[in-house]
């Protein structure tokens, strides 16, 4: 008995002490979540106002001191009188919002010895604005008329009209720009201002653009393009075959330019006008040899100086007309040229609009050039000098005009340029107080994506890598393409496998490489010229609105192997290529396992209407309609931004038109007229997807729908409004400018840390999506980095 109590009170102790353990296990845990609820809170409202990582000093970019113009790639350029008053207010509140690039006007010393003191009262003049700025040149190689006094055949002439402009085959325009740039060099190098020069921008032509008025006839153009002939054909049999003669006068080439052009077809005849193509090719090859002349010939006069030579060339995206002399750039990029610049788009460059550049910007910058677009969008904003006051056109809003710049940096941004901001005629365009203090923010902005983002867009032109593996050393198990599992015409929508797309390291998005063909363009009928301006200028801003990386490069770097690999190619068009081009990109596509989009007609020319070549290049099976076919496609089936049968394109009778018939091809639209597939998708020996856009007008909602079914992820998801925003995006910032009211879904593809860098206080930590609500006209600028 004695024994049982004992037990019992043993137990009674035992519970007792176990529950007194329990209770302060208890009230220690209550009192952490106590003390830890204190300190999440201060912590996380800590975080809330805490900005994104701080911006390193300025000019500091991973631990190296840059150049000022480098880490700031921002310029003025105020035409006209640099030293008139409303030029020196404009300069003024440059100076005042840290820019440091100073573009302006000077006489091109064409008298000689007597321009020399309006240059240094110019340069001068500068110096007691900003003695610290750096002055860049941008010298007018177009003689005055009192130049051409006594120089026989020194002027252009277009279609028997005399020019303005000096014909640049001409011996007298290369002889003066020589003595006139040593006169110029020398004086400079003499002085203790011309260290403050900072480079050069040579002007000629139209508007300093290099852009001809026409293909020029003159006497020395002439013949210069018979020695041509006689180079690129050196045999004399073979010029007699090609031509019907050895040695082409003057009078016989003037009979093959003014050979009539005007057909019902896009493309020349080659062999009727085989005078014309040959004489575009020339006459674009001159033009850039006479900028390569130029150029060489100042940089051996600047000798070691680090002053920068930079050309208004290269609008090879605004038309496709040859008689402007912009369709050799090839030609000068291994030049002495530094730099290029590049017009913002004058198509489409309004609000809501893409403002896409106007040229192949890419090919430039994979070149080692530097480029500067040039924002010369209208204030609204001008000087009246009689009252020195600023007046504002009546209508136009500032905030609408601030967004259209804003765009126009992210433009800059993502494509690794500098940006101009331009008073092209000196009226005060950029007077107005409060732009300047978006410049000033601008600029701002510009270091810290420069600077946190150690220059991340520069990443899109380095080489790919997917699962950290390089690209040399893939298997096929790391990215391979399994056919496609749709039968012959099948239009349902489908459960069908396809690669799913794995983003680069520090990439959230695939690039989408945009190739052209310059050579293609000297093909062309005035009719097709016409309809090709009009198409390149809609699919460069088509695909400005798919949501993704959009690069613009030549062909000749894509078949040269010099473009980086890409996941996604689209063929613009093609001069009719040989079998062993053929073999080279279809071995780039296997090699990079690409998405190859072919647009409209694949190759022109004489070989547009060639079955049986486009099927080499697209490796599916396709016929020509026998007449002229009314084009406009419906999607066949089930899409996330379009509905089945919901119209697309543009209803236009038109001929050459392929479609496709193939029972391999995926089929996703077809012609409205007649039902034939008029976009098709195929895999090519499990290594690359070849896809079929037989459709002649590009909609960027017809790309998201065939790279939604490829698994191509966008910034774009799916549930946004429909409406016709430009994306301009990079690796680490995208630049959204709206066109229409409504909730925008952004997706990144991994957890972020994102802000907006207008409006700093907007922040969102740790999102993958992102649900904005805009209006129309908006320009947003979101910066991310990894959580």
């Amino acid at each position: 008995m004695l024994k049982k109590n004992k037990e019992t009170q043993t137990l009674k102790n035992l519970f007792w002490r176990n529950f007194f353990l329990f209770l302060i296990l208890i009230i220690v845990i209550g009192i952490s979540w106590w003390f830890g609820s204190i300190a999440g809170k201060y912590s996380l409202q800590d975080l809330m106002t805490k900005p994104l990582p701080p911006v390193p000093p300025e000019g500091e970019i991973n631990g190296k001191q840059q150049d000022k113009e480098d880490s700031l790639p921002f310029f003025i350029y105020v035409g006209g009188e640099p030293c008139s008053e409303i030029a020196q207010k404009e300069f003024m509140h440059a100076k005042e919002a840290g820019v440091v690039n100073y573009i302006i006007d000077v006489p091109f010393p064409w008298r000689g010895s007597d321009d020399l003191p309006e240059l240094f009262r110019i340069l001068q003049c500068m110096n007691e604005i900003d003695p610290h700025g750096k002055y860049w040149i941008y010298l007018d190689l177009n003689p005055p008329e009192s130049w051409f006094s006594g120089k026989k055949s020194a002027n252009m002439i277009v279609n028997g009209e005399v020019q303005p402009y000096a014909c640049f085959n001409a011996p007298s325009w290369k002889k003066t720009i020589e003595e006139s740039f040593n006169l110029l060099v020398s004086s400079l190098h003499s002085s203790k201002i011309g260290g403050q020069v900072g480079g050069f921008i040579l002007g000629f032509l139209k508007n300093r653009w290099w852009i001809s008025p026409g293909l020029d006839e003159s006497e020395y153009s002439l013949t210069s393009f018979n020695k041509w002939i006689q180079n690129h054909y050196p045999s004399s049999e073979e010029r007699i075959q090609l031509f019907g003669t050895d040695t082409l006068e003057p009078s016989f080439i003037l009979d093959g330019l003014h050979k009539e052009t005007a057909t019902s077809s896009n493309y020349l005849n080659p062999v009727e006008h085989r005078i014309l193509i040959n004489y575009r090719r020339f006459f674009n090859e001159s033009l850039a040899n006479s900028i390569g002349f130029c150029a060489m010939t100042l940089r051996q006069l600047l000798k070691d100086t680090k002053a920068k030579i930079y050309i208004p060339f290269g609008l090879n995206m605004e038309t496709v007309d040859t008689a402007t002399g912009q369709f050799s750039l090839d030609s000068i990029l291994e030049s002495d040229v530094d730099g290029f610049i590049l017009p913002i788009s004058y198509i489409n460059r309004g609000l809501g609009e893409s403002g896409g550049p106007a040229g192949t910007i890419e090919t430039l910058s994979l070149h080692g050039k530097n480029v500067l677009l040039f924002d010369d969008t209208r204030t609204g904003i001008s000087y009246d000098a009689s009252t020195q006051q600023i007046v504002r056109v009546k209508g136009i809003r500032a905030e609408n005009i601030f967004a259209v710049q804003k765009r126009n940096m992210g433009l800059a941004i993502v494509h690794n340029a500098g940006l101009i901001w331009t008073d092209p005629e000196g009226k005060g365009w950029l007077l107005d107080i409060e732009q300047w203090d978006l410049f000033k923010k601008m600029i701002q902005i510009s270091t810290r994506i420069f600077t946190q983002g150690g220059g991340l867009q520069k990443l899109r032109l380095q080489p790919r890598r997917i699962h950290g593996v390089s690209n040399d050393n893939l298997t096929s198990e790391d990215n391979t393409l399994p056919r496609l599992q749709v039968g012959k015409f099948n239009t349902e929508e489908v459960q069908t496998e396809y690669p799913a797309i794995v983003p680069l390291e520090n990439i959230l998005w695939e690039p989408l490489a945009m190739i052209i063909d310059e050579r293609a363009m000297h093909l062309l009928t005035p009719k097709g010229i016409e309809f090709y301006s009009s198409s390149i200028a809609n699919v460069r801003d088509q695909l400005l609105k798919v949501g993704l990386p959009i690069e613009f490069y030549l062909m000749q770097d894509l078949l040269d192997e010099r473009i980086p690999k890409k996941l996604i190619y689209f063929i613009f068009n093609l001069y009719p290529p040989t079998e062993k081009e053929i073999q080279i990109l279809h071995r780039i596509f296997e090699t990079d396992k690409s998405i190859v989009i072919w647009y409209y007609l694949p190759t022109w020319g004489k070989d547009s209407d060639n079955a049986e070549l486009v099927h080499q290049l697209t490796q599916m099976d396709v016929k020509l309609f026998e007449a002229d076919t009314i084009a406009g496609s419906v999607l066949g089936l089930e899409g996330r931004w379009l509905n089945k049968g919901e119209v697309f394109g543009e209803p236009i009778s038109i001929s050459p038109l392929f479609y496709i018939e193939d029972e391999n091809a995926d089929v996703i639209a077809r012609y409205q007229s007649n039902s034939k597939p008029s976009i098709a998708v195929k895999t090519i020996n499990d290594k690359w997807v070849s896809v079929f856009y037989a459709e002649p007008t590009v909609n960027y909602l017809a790309m998201r729908e065939i790279l939604s079914i490829l698994e191509v992820p966008t910034a774009i998801a799916e549930g946004s409004v429909e409406t016709q925003d430009t994306l301009l995006v990079g690796t680490n910032m995208l630049v959204l400018h709206t066109k229409g009211i409504g909730d925008r879904i952004l997706q990144f593809n991994q957890f972020l840390n994102i802000e907006n860098l207008f409006q700093p206080e907007q922040k969102w930590f740790e999102r993958e999506t992102l649900l904005l609500s805009l209006g129309s006209g908006e320009t947003v600028f979101l910066f991310f980095q990894p959580q």
